[in-house]
C-alpha cells in the first residue's frame, strides 16, 4: 500500500504511477513507511534515474533530512563545489552517464573529502563496489532496497567508525 501522504509533493507523479514504473523496472521499492523525523543534515543523493531519485528523495526527507539532488557525477561534484559546508554524507548511484559513481568517489577522494558515501546499484556490482567498501570509502546497498533498509544503510555510513 502506498503511503499517499509521502506524495504530496506539488507536481510530482502521483504515487501509483510512480511506484508501478518502479516495480515495473525492478527497482521494487515499496512505499515509503512511516518514519519519525529524527535525523537532519544534508545528504547529496545521486542517481540518474529520475523515479529512484524521487523516492529515494521522499524516504530521505521523511526522516528529516535535507536532500540535494544530481543526475550524475559530475552534476554532484559540482553541487559539492558550490556547498558552503560539506553534506553530511552522500548516496551515489554506481552505474550512471557522464560520470559513474566509481569516478564521483574517486574524484571526491581526490578533493580532500572525507564524506561518508553509501553506494547503491541496481546492477551486479559484485567486483566494484566492495572494493570500495574494503579501502573504506564507501559502504554499498544493492537495489532494490526497502526504506528501512536504506536508512539503516544510511545511518550506519554515517555513523563513525573506531579506528583498529
Amino acid at each position: 500500500m502506498v503511503d499517499r501522504d509521502a506524495f504530496r509533493d506539488d507536481g510530482d507523479t502521483p504515487p501509483d504511477v510512480a511506484q508501478r514504473d518502479l516495480m515495473e523496472r525492478g527497482l521494487g521499492m515499496p512505499a515509503v513507511e512511516p518514519f519519525a523525523r529524527t535525523e537532519s543534515g544534508v545528504i547529496l543523493l545521486v542517481d540518474d534515474d529520475s523515479a529512484a531519485r524521487t523516492a529515494v528523495r521522499r524516504i530521505l526527507a521523511r526522516a528529516g533530512y535535507t536532500v540535494v539532488e544530481a543526475v550524475d557525477g559530475r552534476d554532484a561534484l559540482d553541487h559539492y563545489g558550490r556547498m558552503i559546508e560539506p553534506p553530511r554524507g552522500v548516496i551515489l548511484d554506481l552505474t550512471m552517464p557522464v560520470m559513474g559513481g566509481t569516478a564521483c568517489l574517486e574524484a571526491l577522494r581526490a578533493r580532500g573529502s572525507v564524506v561518508p558515501v553509501l553506494m547503491i546499484s541496481g546492477y551486479d556490482a559484485e567486483h566494484e563496489a566492495p572494493a570500495s567498501a574494503r579501502r573504506g570509502d564507501a559502504r554499498f546497498l544493492q537495489k532494490p532496497f526497502s526504506a528501512r533498509e536504506l536508512l539503516g544503510a544510511l545511518m550506519e555510513t554515517l555513523t563513525p567508525t573506531e579506528p583498529t
